[in-house]
């Protein structure tokens, strides 16, 4: 059950001064029994009543209030049927959508009950997530790949598609390009067994065999590496070229597990390391990368650190989620645009407003437009594949 952050403040002080009514309770217990973890719900609680500006609130004692609410929850799954695991899973991937604004906005004691959430205007008709495709092109030839199982010869090499990704049985040294297209996404299993998860347009070219003394691959677009390891052999991502067609800098790494967004409309190239340590190499610049850390590469060629990245939010994508954290809209539209393959265009002078959410990648556009349009903050109107974003 989705509620705004005002409809939820509003709920939780009713609550705390017995003024709230049966329906009302009922909609906070519902809310609450949604968090799939306790330390999360006493947490969310907090924050949300924390910069509360009224005396009542600041002096309540909050975590009695933590108590009375999961107490409440545990009573009633006792009298009911246990959710199933799917159930909660679902609870999980839908469980949050979240409007946070520069200067929070708050109802006080004595404003008016904001009422029930209002029925979005969203969309009328829907859009299907992305699937599992690409197009894998080789030696005069090219084939339009999907999650299926199957074997084909390209460029001389026979090629194998199972559970695992995609295969290129060692043979002829050929190289091979692999084409996400934009709602689509797809899994590769290099020659030396490293693999690379790619996101909805990206690219990525690698030789059937690795015969230097290095392993070198190109990325454009977005790609989560787990590199095999083999110290004599350093693994190398070649990242796309800066605006005055000099090449844009390399990912160097012996083994560990990293993320590479490297996007050509992006002003920056973004890479996160998860897993090990790697090195990322400019023109003129070089650094050395711990995990949690992020090396950010401007199309200037400049190489800056940011040493404490959201890796949860980073690596979502590859997990099968949207995972916005204080994220404006012009974000959300672009990673939306890439998975659904739509068009987004904007009208009207659009709040300057931030979002939080967690949201799998599973769901048709409409359900995530329709839980942003609920905060009342943006609107939307779509027609086939444009979506038009509007205050």
């Amino acid at each position: 059950m989705w509620l705004s952050e005002e409809r939820t403040s509003y709920l939780l002080k009713v609550y705390i001064s017995g003024a709230a009514t049966d329906t009302e309770e009922h909609e906070l217990y519902e809310w609450a029994a949604e968090v799939p973890d306790d330390e999360e719900l006493r947490n969310h609680i907090a924050e949300l009543m924390v910069r509360q500006s009224d005396d009542e609130c600041k002096e309540v004692d909050w975590d009695s209030i933590y108590e009375r609410i999961r107490g409440r929850i545990q009573a009633s799954a006792r009298s009911r049927p246990r959710p199933t695991g799917q159930w909660l899973r679902a609870a999980a991937m839908l469980l949050l959508i979240s409007l946070s604004v520069t200067s929070a906005y708050w109802f006080s004691a004595k404003e008016k009950d904001p009422g029930p959430v209002a029925e979005s205007r969203a969309v009328q008709t829907d859009i299907e997530p992305g699937s599992t495709k690409a197009i894998l092109r080789g030696a005069h030839g090219a084939v339009a790949l999907s999650g299926k199982d199957t074997s084909f010869v390209l460029g001389g090499n026979r090629v194998q598609i199972n559970d695992s990704g995609l295969h290129i049985a060692k043979g002829k040294a050929v190289q091979y390009t692999l084409t996400v297209p934009r709602g689509g996404s797809y899994r590769v299993v290099l020659p030396d067994g490293t693999q690379a998860w790619l996101n909805a347009d990206s690219r990525l070219e690698y030789p059937s065999v690795f015969t230097k003394d290095v392993r070198e691959v190109s990325l454009t677009g977005e790609a989560y590496f787990e590199v095999k390891t083999d110290a004599a052999h350093p693994f190398i991502v070649k990242l796309p070229s800066s605006a005055t067609g000099e090449g844009q800098g390399e990912v160097r790494v012996l083994g560990t597990a990293f993320n590479i967004q490297a996007y050509p409309e992006d002003h920056k190239v973004i890479t996160t390391l998860i897993d090990g340590k790697l090195q990322v190499n400019s023109k003129d610049k070089q650094l050395i990368l711990s995990p949690g850390e992020q090396a950010l590469l401007n199309r200037g060629g400049q190489l800056a650190l940011n040493p404490h990245a959201n890796v949860e939010q980073v690596i979502a994508w590859k997990n099968g989620y949207f995972r916005f954290d204080k994220a404006d809209i012009y974000t959300i539209m672009e990673q939306l645009a890439r998975w659904y393959n739509i068009e987004v265009s904007y009208a009207g002078n659009l709040p300057l407003r931030h979002f939080g959410a967690i949201i799998s990648r599973n769901n048709n556009i409409s359900g995530i437009l329709n839980m942003l349009e609920a905060t009342g903050e943006v609107h939307f109107h779509l027609e086939g594949k444009q979506i038009t974003v509007m205050p």
